[in-house]
């Protein structure tokens, strides 16, 4: 009867200590700042102190990091710059221009990231029977016999892009009344870090001329005598 009551005491006490483990976890989960509501599973970040930054809009959410091995809490803001906008921007910018800036809480506290974007135009390229040089103004080639420009071209995320500029001829010599005649022509192409393959069209032109052209690589152009 002794050795009943004991078994009958000790799960007695295994269940009180399970049912306050329990009590235990909600409450923790239920314990965030009415600010900051939490997401997932937390428990393993129970212990760590929740970061004091916040989202300037919308709610400010937190969650817990097991990334890096190490239990971790990060922000999460809808606005992805919210929690920043008290914090000077980097001094820093990106080799090939461009870039974007993001807010980093991945570390729990809130800091500016400079992303930069390996598909930028801007520049000079050169390759065989073409150059192109690009600033923030827009684009200006040359060709073997003849020249092209056009402006500020919008890159998309997976490298592309597709603007009209003009293409005029360089044939012909003035003293027999040839007269440069920019016609409209489409450009579009794909940047993959310093390699772009460029297509140029003459609207009322034949098919499109394919050039492959490195990031300040040396032009190789043949040009009409």
């Amino acid at each position: 009867m002794k050795t009943l009551t004991s078994m009958s005491l000790i799960s007695l006490v295994a269940f009180a200590a399970a049912c306050t483990a329990n009590t235990s976890e909600k409450s923790f989960e239920a314990s965030g700042s009415d600010n900051v509501q939490l997401v997932g599973d937390t428990n393993a970040c129970k212990d760590i102190p929740l970061p004091t930054v916040a989202c300037a809009n919308g709610p400010t959410s937190a969650s817990c990091d097991l990334t890096s091995g190490t239990p971790a809490w990060k922000i999460l803001c809808e606005d992805d710059t919210s929690a920043c906008k008290d914090l000077a921007a980097p001094a820093i910018a990106c080799a090939n221009g461009g870039g974007t800036t993001t807010c980093d809480t991945s570390s729990g506290n809130a800091q500016w990231k400079l992303v930069c974007n390996d598909n930028n135009l801007i520049g000079s390229w050169g390759g065989e029977h073409a150059t192109l040089k690009v600033d923030d103004k827009g684009a200006k080639l040359e060709f073997d016999c003849a020249v092209g420009e056009f402006g500020v071209a919008t890159i998309n995320a997976d490298g592309t892009f597709e603007i009209t500029g003009t293409f005029t001829s360089e044939s012909g010599a003035p003293s027999m009344g040839w007269e440069p005649n920019p016609k409209s022509t489409k450009y579009w192409g794909t940047i993959s870090g310093n390699s772009l393959v460029l297509y140029a069209q003459p609207v009322d032109g034949p098919d499109a001329s394919k050039f492959d052209l490195i990031r300040d690589g040396a032009g190789m152009l043949y040009k009409c005598q």
